[in-house]
């Protein structure tokens, strides 16, 4: 039905002389006589059948895409998982044995295998969130004990001088587990993004009933072009002179669709000392 003299927008599906299924896009006006009846339209119809065919096929390629990467991503946990203890094994092995030089290569292994577990953990994690079955364990924590414990985890394994700034402990009530694989996502892009200098801050703060994280780094700085994007599923980041960096661009995707669950919200500003600063947010407690 179509009101007064507004203009109108419909798609419908039609069936020519041969059989043969259209798509029409019919955008128009009515117009009417003083008495209020339908007098002639104004507008066109356009067949779409061929938009509509290609929109098909393009959900038919995600779906694919995403059914691929989840079987995908489902079947390398079990290799990259024994991978892992092996090289784990041979490098306490060499280290027993005084092969300090074979020890250290068995090491870089390990290392290599923990970024593919990364990777193949970030794929999983993904394709639950496009199919509505990532769960959160919410709990009540101290988020500055879980700072803490993050920032010494990864001290282990970057020269990067982490520096953690916070006035108090504040409780929230969260999935600690998933919150700590938003700072840890961030800790690894602000490591990766600046690795001539190896500064990092992790600041945390109450502004009103909200806890404000951040991770400033002091690197190459993401373009104001790719700080409105940057969030997106398979956008790889880059530095202001256009040079892209390795990775499948989910993880700050991801990081995005966690904090969202929490009621939270995610961004990327520049750091005026250079760099960038990326922030998330979490409700409070009242009685913090």
């Amino acid at each position: 039905d179509v009101e007064g003299n507004r203009m109108y927008e419909l798609e419908y599906r039609v069936y020519w002389p041969d059989g043969s299924q259209h798509w029409i896009l019919d955008r128009g006006q009515i117009i009417y006589d003083k008495q209020g009846q339908p007098d002639r339209r104004i507008g066109i119809s356009i067949d779409i059948t061929a938009h509509r065919k290609a929109e098909e096929q393009l959900k038919e390629t995600v779906r694919l895409r995403d059914n691929f990467l989840s079987i995908a991503s489902h079947e390398l946990q079990t290799p990259v998982t024994s991978m892992k203890v092996q090289a784990e094994l041979f490098e306490r092995r060499l280290r027993d044995e005084g092969n300090q030089a074979y020890a250290e290569q068995a090491g870089m292994i390990s290392s290599r295998v923990d970024e593919l577990s990364s990777l193949t953990g970030k794929l999983l994690d993904f394709t639950r969130m496009q199919k509505g079955q990532l769960q959160l364990e919410k709990e009540w924590f101290d988020i500055s004990t879980l700072i803490e414990e993050t920032v010494d985890a990864l001290r282990d394994v970057t020269s990067h001088d982490i520096e953690i700034q916070g006035d108090s402990s504040y409780s929230v009530y969260a999935d600690s587990f998933r919150i700590g694989q938003v700072l840890i996502n961030l800790l690894r892009n602000a490591f990766k993004y600046s690795q001539d200098i190896n500064k990092v801050i992790v600041r945390y703060r109450r502004v009103g009933q909200k806890l404000i994280v951040s991770v400033v780094d002091f690197g190459v700085g993401v373009s104001k072009e790719d700080q409105q994007k940057i969030f997106q599923r398979f956008y790889k980041g880059r530095d202001k002179k256009k040079a892209t960096y390795p990775g499948f661009g989910v993880g700050l995707y991801i990081s995005q669709q966690i904090i969202e669950r929490h009621g939270g919200g995610i961004w990327v500003e520049d750091n005026e000392e250079g760099g960038s600063v990326f922030s998330f947010t979490l409700p409070l407690a009242d009685s913090s």
